[in-house]
């Protein structure tokens, strides 16, 4: 079973729910950027200031 996860991020005005969130988690042995994918489901501002966004989300995958 797959539980939601929360990444925090700068604010941003722009962040919708049909987003998804990349995450480069290192590099496979030829050098390519490998990356965990998630699927924004909500999003909160942090304290209602403007600096910070709570992002709920489920992963999707990783490639690689």
């Amino acid at each position: 079973v797959k539980s939601p996860k929360k990444i925090t991020i700068r604010y941003r005005e722009d962040v919708k729910q049909d987003m998804r969130i990349l995450l480069q988690t290192g590099t496979d042995e030829a050098g390519e950027p490998i990356y965990r994918t998630f699927d924004v489901m909500d999003y909160n501002d942090i304290e209602n200031k403007k600096k910070r966004l709570e992002v709920t989300c489920n992963e999707v995958g990783i490639n690689g």
